[in-house]
């Protein structure tokens, strides 16, 4: 029995409601170029033109690292790329504490070790010009970050770091490239299939529990009408900044 049904049981009220997806690529089965022909033709055409074109007009290697002097590399470019990628749109909170940070440090170390680490740069002319980061474990990999630089940009050495990902995956006989929360429209020029992911809320009995219900419903009602009256873009832009700094205050508080 799950715990939210015993809650429900308590007389709790429970919430559940679907909030995002998770894009994923079944591999089973599957050369690289055989998952190629799954996709859209003008994906799988500009693919295979970008990395043809960046292989003619520069020395291009895409490496996995393989040792702890590699992934102290690799992940200090990772750290550089994702937050210059992100400056001009905002900012990003993925790796913008010393806290997180020092987490991603000491868990890739492990990671690494377990054989569960799969970090690769992709260096052009010897620089780094892209970076991903993801796990291997079982017959998953899970794609979980990525970096590159805004000079390589009309490159398009995201685009080609992500495939070359995928071959990577395949390559090593993983049976499924997933890539982790959200509906980016970029994840679904490579994944065709979903997983729906939902959020449980549990309030409990009585008017604390009702108090409670109502400003969560009226914080919701008016992000929406933000949405209807500003637009996405510029309603996605105040979200991100209000949860910029939200975690920048909780950050300076817990450090006092």
């Amino acid at each position: 029995m799950s715990v939210a049904q015993r809650l429900a049981e308590e007389r709790f009220t429970v919430s559940r409601e679907r909030t995002d997806v998770c894009p994923f690529i079944p591999l089973l089965g599957h050369s690289f170029d055989s998952y190629l022909g799954t996709l859209g033709s003008e994906h799988r055409y500009n693919f295979r033109r970008r990395l043809r074109n960046l292989e003619k007009k520069a020395a291009v290697r895409f490496e996995k690292v393989e040792d702890e002097e590699g992934r102290k590399e690799a992940l200090s470019a990772l750290f550089a790329l994702h937050d210059e990628r992100w400056r001009t749109r905002g900012g990003s909170d993925a790796f913008d504490a010393a806290g997180i940070l020092a987490f991603h440090e000491e868990f890739s170390r492990l990671a690494l070790r377990l054989g569960w680490l799969r970090l690769f740069v992709l260096r052009v002319d010897g620089q780094p010009a892209a970076t991903l980061y993801g796990f291997r474990h079982g017959r998953t990999f899970s794609f979980y970050q990525s970096g590159w630089d805004p000079r390589f940009a009309a490159r398009s050495v995201g685009l080609v770091t992500l495939g070359l990902a995928i071959r990577s995956a395949l390559e090593e006989g993983a049976e499924e490239f997933d890539l982790l929360h959200g509906s980016e429209s970029y994840k679904f020029h490579w994944a065709r299939e979903v997983r729906p992911l939902a959020r449980i809320e549990v309030y409990p009995p009585g008017a604390r529990g009702f108090a409670l219900r109502n400003v969560v419903a009226a914080d919701r009602a008016g992000r929406r009408l933000a949405r209807q009256v500003l637009g996405d873009q510029v309603s996605d832009g105040i979200s991100q900044a209000r949860r910029l700094g939200i975690w920048r205050a909780l950050r300076a508080a817990t450090a006092r």
